[in-house]
């Protein structure tokens, strides 16, 4: 769903003159996709994993309960690393690509032995909050107008009137 969403929108988004009303209005739009996917699939993970798989498979449900706390970062993410392509920032996203996969390994050779599939979801969890904050980082260096508080705030009352106007509210 997020990567559909930054396809569809990242012609908008590497407008210089309309980059920062474009990266509020996704900021708010996929991370409240994030967290809601995220809240759904933790809350329904144990009976999602006996339904499709059965009862014998219920122990899973905690490795996907994990998994599914990567969901805001990751919506998160798409959106960060992509605007650092529309900044014509490449090299920085190279780099952080390049931590984000050294980190993962080094995470999942640790944690994997001490938890297992567990370890493996955290490891996860971890990497994608890294790389999405490290992202993040390199936005607010390169454009600290997009970051700021104020500036999300109006996002979030124009991305509101909008919908309340397609509504008839």
């Amino acid at each position: 769903m997020p990567a559909t969403i930054m396809i569809v929108s990242f012609p908008t988004l590497a407008k210089r003159e309309r980059f920062a009303e474009a990266f509020a209005t996704l900021l708010f739009l996929l991370g409240a996709l994030g967290l809601a996917a995220s809240a759904a699939i933790y809350f329904v993970a144990p009976s999602l994993i006996r339904i499709v798989f059965g009862a014998a498979f219920s122990p899973s449900a905690a490795v996907l309960q994990t998994l599914s706390l990567a969901l805001p970062p990751l919506f998160i993410g798409h959106l960060t690393t992509q605007s650092l392509v529309a900044l014509d920032l490449n090299k920085r996203y190279l780099l952080v690509a390049s931590l984000g996969a050294f980190l993962n390994v080094l995470l999942n050779s640790v944690l994997i032995p001490w938890l297992g599939a567990v370890g493996a979801a955290w490891a996860t969890v971890a990497t994608e909050v890294c790389v999405t904050l490290l992202c993040a980082y390199f936005l607010w260096k390169a454009r600290p107008d997009v970051l700021s508080i104020s500036a999300q705030i109006a996002a979030f009352q124009d991305t509101f009137s909008l919908l309340a106007r397609k509504i008839n509210l």
